[in-house]
């Protein structure tokens, strides 16, 4: 029995699960999901329940979260490499990234294209953005993904929007990187430069989402996915997302040499594509058609069915099963 599990700030994910002598991944014994478990001691908690109830305990884990941040150790940012060996009592621990997981599903096929005899899909970069940035390259074959130090890099931006926001961040934040940009301290600043520089105005109901759900990134995602109100901060906000996230896909593409693009995914992907047109983040947010030495390196978004619990399945699969 295998431990897959996905720990992150807003969802918890946990399976049980065994090889089936097929090829592709394990099979599903037992699961477990929570929307609402916010500290390390309290994801903790949930796995020992988690495994207390199982007949056969777990003899290895995969495992997918996020580096701690700068200046934080692994104990303070979340449930710590240590703490799962101790809980499973075994040291084979494989853990991963949000995007090296997806990475992983995305090399798998999970993209659904057709296979091409005599033609590979070859490498591609996967964004995951939720409450934090994070990259990996995805490969053709066997082995772990190869994470890319996305969020450390430089903001490039040429639209006059994006060059006007990044001008307002830098006056909030000493040289930010593409990490600070898109992240949910980035959305807020993304939020107060739409509504207090260019003017658009907030509703006293959306200024009370704000306030009570949780901060800006959860309101934005609660208002845009609404058939019940409608708010054109939040939607030009999600729309400015959009764009970057759209932009930051294209120049990690190019500089990785991604000639097969790259696939976004995560909260607020969905939540910039809620927002934007509905060729998004294929098309310019402008309107006007890329150029064409760019069109191999536009991205797309993820189907539903690549996910990291999907990639955590098949890397367990691989590295995990005797």
């Amino acid at each position: 029995m295998i431990l897959l599990a996905v720990i992150s700030p807003h969802v918890t994910e946990l399976r049980l699960a065994k090889s089936d002598g097929g090829e592709g991944g394990l099979a599903s014994v037992s699961s477990y999901r929570s929307d609402s478990l916010d500290n390390a001691e309290e994801m903790e908690g949930a796995i020992l329940e988690f495994l207390e109830g199982s007949k056969e305990p777990p003899r290895a884990a995969a495992v997918c979260q996020l580096p701690p941040i700068p200046g934080k150790t692994e104990e303070e940012e979340h449930v710590s490499r240590a703490a799962l060996k101790a809980m499973l009592a075994t040291d084979r621990v494989l853990t991963t990234t949000p995007a090296a997981a997806v990475a992983k599903s995305v090399a798998c096929g999970c993209m659904g294209e057709p296979d091409v005899p005599g033609k590979t899909r070859g490498p591609r970069v996967v964004i995951h953005a939720q409450e934090r940035l994070d990259a990996a390259m995805a490969l053709d074959g066997k082995g772990i993904p190869r994470s890319l130090p996305l969020p450390l890099a430089d903001p490039v931006y040429a639209e006059p929007t994006q060059l006007d926001f990044l001008c307002y961040l830098c006056g909030s934040m000493e040289n930010p990187t593409v990490g600070d940009v898109l992240s949910s301290e980035g959305v807020q600043m993304m939020y107060a430069y739409l509504r207090d520089q260019i003017g658009y105005h907030e509703p006293a109901w959306m200024a009370r989402l704000v306030r009570h759900s949780g901060g800006v990134m959860q309101a934005l995602r609660s208002c845009v996915e609404s058939d019940q109100r409608t708010c054109r901060l939040a939607a030009a906000t999600a729309r400015l997302l959009g764009s970057l996230l759209r932009t930051e896909a294209v120049n990690t593409a190019v500089r990785a040499g991604a000639k097969t693009g790259a696939v976004l995914c995560g909260g607020m992907v969905e939540t910039a594509a809620a927002a934007s047109d509905p060729g998004w983040p294929r098309n310019r947010c402008d309107g006007s058609e890329p150029r064409r030495n760019l069109l191999p390196f536009l991205p797309v978004r993820a189907p539903e069915r690549c996910t990291r619990i999907d990639g955590l399945n098949r890397l367990a699969a691989e590295e995990l099963v005797d």
